[in-house]
């Protein structure tokens, strides 16, 4: 279930994207391990991670599996207090998706923290604001 406005636009972004769309986590369970053999474009909400925490989304076909994680701040603050750092060392070696990307929107990021932080993310982690993860994967499904 997407528990805010922010996730509610990124899945609103990625539904011209995929041809099926599966809740909870019976079905990604199911697809573990196959996500490469998924031959539509397949959409995974709330999928869980290795911590017993969910990751809002898992896009997977027989090209690309993608975790996908929505971070939203309002206020000013660490980065760290938004999970962010924890993520990379709990959930992304873990992780059975060829690629990790964080989502980040709202106004409380700080851009030099950002900065510093995705000249130390894992070659197969990708950081992105919005708007940028949208040019990204638009470019990415027309590829």
């Amino acid at each position: 279930m997407l528990s805010n406005k922010f996730e509610e636009r990124v899945f609103e972004f990625l539904k011209p994207f995929y041809e099926l769309k599966f809740c909870d986590n019976f079905p990604y369970i199911k697809y573990l391990g196959r996500l490469e053999r998924t031959q539509r474009n397949t959409l995974f909400t709330d999928v869980p991670t290795n911590k017993g925490n969910y990751t809002e989304f898992v896009f997977a076909n027989s090209k690309y599996s993608i975790r996908i994680e929505c971070k939203f701040q309002k206020n000013k603050g660490n980065i760290q207090r938004n999970s962010i750092l924890g993520n990379l060392h709990d959930i992304v070696p873990n992780i059975p998706e060829k690629e990790m990307i964080f989502i980040l929107n709202g106004d409380g990021f700080n851009l030099n923290q950002i900065e510093k932080l995705k000249n130390k993310l894992p070659m197969n982690t990708k950081l992105f604001f919005f708007d940028e993860f949208k040019k990204y994967f638009t470019k990415l499904m027309e590829g």
